[in-house]
């Protein structure tokens, strides 16, 4: 039951998407503009907001709404464009990520690519909904454009042939990615849009398909995220500052997505700085101009006395300085104040802090991918001895070092997107430590986590090398090769792993001697498994008097081994090499 104190606002949509698919082109045939070409070498580098009104979605959509059967309610889709993946880990709200739904732009005739598999990856791993946008329809061999058109009356109009190639690309796309446990189908083939992730296909050059987009994004976010939607006007306002910049004329500024409650002129807001939650009041708020942007020049705004989310805003407030980009910024008043502060208190301790703990070393640029870094660092159970933000100085490096003195491993540091001064590599490069950089989150999580792994397996290696592994075995009968001096028999491993230099003991404890060799086909080998039979060669032995057939031998294991093998490697231990050990704790180690 919806209150009526409260009001539906727009649902926030970002564009991720592999570079050159076209994902920025398609926002500018969406607002009609050409940002694209006022960005350097034609990428998006900054990070904006655009509101695209409900009537332009109508517009665009014309009869299309009537025939998926789509009553339109939201206001309107407020379309964040990230330059990149870290953008938009690092753009969060409280309790979750900014945007409410995704638009994941592919090229249709290239599929999944290196980015488009990390934007995947967010996806699934932030549970963020989304569709699809299969662009570039028009590069399609022989395809006939039909600019502004719905892709359903444009698909009508063209070849068999051409049909043809096109559902051969769509159904590579949904094969792709079918990899990701992704089950994702043309539009106007589902039926549950909660089951399948929807295709669109669109072209950005000609318009094809936008018509079918804009309605789908709508519908989806209309449908299925309900109540979150809704907001009460009187609620304090709650933002996330995502760029912080000097604009001739006014100083510094605050670029905003609001995502909850409204903001006026006069409000008291909070914010995170690198020495903890500040408050100040709003000087001025300035909306963009219709169609326009938070990334264009300040003539683009024009100034308003109060918002209401979803919307992107400038902000002008009295004392800026220090704030942190990608910040949450909350309105505040009696109520809630207290309330606010030590929420900021905590998420700034969650993300910037040293411990006496073990683990590695984080510097990052912003706030929020800071926060994505640590998120996804603790999802790979990689522990974190400090975090914070600007560039990796001499006082980070010797951080390092104190986790190095502890766990060898984790003499490592992680810098992104920051400097790293050629002091700090030096001092580096002196005391051993690694430094790990990247622009790309995922790039440099699995740098790291790459490098921990070949640690790992460098020690396991290392470790099974020195220790005696357990193992029970007989003596098969008539394979008496040699009776002493040393004693060479076949013998059949019943369980576990038998290795030239272990000894050789009885059922009752008896010592018998060290395995000197191991042969299999007349060949030498390192090891013998559970079920494989080989020739064994045994100092001390002499069949008959202390090797007999009729009984079976363990490999003799000390304290030591019993205590490497359960800490250190147990999960590397096969299941009989296990039971073969519990079975030789409880016959030679009961009290």
């Amino acid at each position: 039951m919806i209150l009526i104190s409260k009001i539906i606002r727009k649902p926030i949509v970002s564009f991720l998407g592999h570079i050159d698919h076209g994902k920025t082109t398609l926002l500018d045939k969406i607002r009609g503009t050409s940002v694209q070409l006022k960005e350097a070498g034609g990428i998006t580098q900054h990070i904006g907001a655009t509101e695209i009104p409900i009537s332009m979605v109508e517009r665009i959509a014309g009869d299309l709404a009537k025939q998926f059967k789509f009553d339109i309610k939201i206001p309107g889709l407020l379309i964040i464009d990230t330059p990149g993946h870290a953008a938009f880990v690092s753009m969060r709200k409280l309790g979750g990520t900014l945007a409410d739904l995704a638009v994941l732009v592919i090229d249709i005739n290239e599929g999944v690519m290196a980015q488009t598999k990390e934007s995947l990856e967010i996806l699934i791993n932030t549970k963020t909904p989304f569709v699809i946008a299969a662009n570039k329809i028009d590069m399609i061999p022989g395809w006939r454009s039909y600019p502004e058109q719905p892709f359903v009356q444009s698909f009508s109009k063209q070849t068999e042939e051409v049909k043809n190639l096109f559902y051969e690309r769509l159904y590579m796309l949904i094969g792709d990615l079918g990899y990701f446990d992704i089950q994702a189908d043309l539009f106007t083939e589902i039926k549950d849009f909660k089951e399948t992730v929807p295709i669109v296909p669109v072209s950005a050059k000609t318009g094809e398909g936008l018509a079918e987009l804009l309605l789908i994004v709508s519908g989806v976010a209309q449908r299925f995220l309900g109540d979150k939607l809704y907001i009460s006007k009187d609620a304090p306002g709650k933002g996330t500052i995502i760029e912080i910049k000097e604009v001739k004329g006014a100083g510094e500024t605050f670029d905003v997505i609001l995502y909850d409650g409204g903001l006026k002129v006069g409000d008291e807001v909070a914010f995170l700085t690198l020495d903890g939650p500040r408050t100040s009041q709003i000087k001025a708020i300035y909306k963009p101009k219709p169609k326009r942007e938070t990334r264009d020049s300040i003539a683009a705004f024009e100034p308003i006395n109060e918002v209401y989310a979803a919307a992107g805003i400038k902000i002008l407030v009295r004392e800026p300085e220090k704030a942190l980009t990608d910040s949450p910024i909350i309105a505040i008043n009696k109520d809630n104040k207290e309330e606010v502060i030590n929420e900021l208190k905590r998420q700034l301790k969650e993300v910037i802090f040293s411990s006496e703990d073990c683990g590695v070393v984080v510097k990052a640029d912003t706030f929020g991918t800071l926060q994505g870094i640590l998120y996804e660092l603790r999802l790979s159970n990689i522990p974190v001895k400090s975090a914070g933000i600007g560039p990796v100085c001499k006082e980070d490096i010797i951080m390092a070092e104190v986790s190095k003195k502890m766990d060898e491993k984790y003499g490592i540091v992680l810098a992104f997107n920051v400097q790293v001064p050629q002091e700090a590599r030096d001092y580096a490069n002196l005391r051993g430590i690694r430094l790990f950089y990247d622009t790309v989150i995922y790039n440099l999580i699995d740098q790291v986590k790459d490098y921990l792994k070949n640690i790992e397996e460098e020690k396991v290696k290392k470790l099974l090398s020195e220790v005696t592994l357990p193992c029970r075995f007989r003596i098969v009968e008539n394979c008496i090769f040699r009776k002493s001096k040393p004693a060479i028999v076949g013998v059949k491993v019943l369980k576990g792993t038998i290795r030239p230099g272990a000894t050789v003991i009885r059922e009752d404890g008896k010592e018998i001697g060290p395995i000197k060799e191991l042969q299999s086909k007349g060949e030498r080998v390192s090891e013998a498994i559970a079920g494989q039979e080989v020739a064994v060669s045994i100092e001390n032995a002499t069949v008959g008097r202390n090797l007999k057939l009729d009984v079976e031998y363990y490999t003799k294991l000390t304290k030591k081994d019993i205590e490497i093998l359960e800490t250190e490697l147990k999960d590397y231990l096969r299941s009989d090499e296990l039971e073969v050990l519990e079975e030789y704790k409880n016959k030679f180690f009961k009290g």
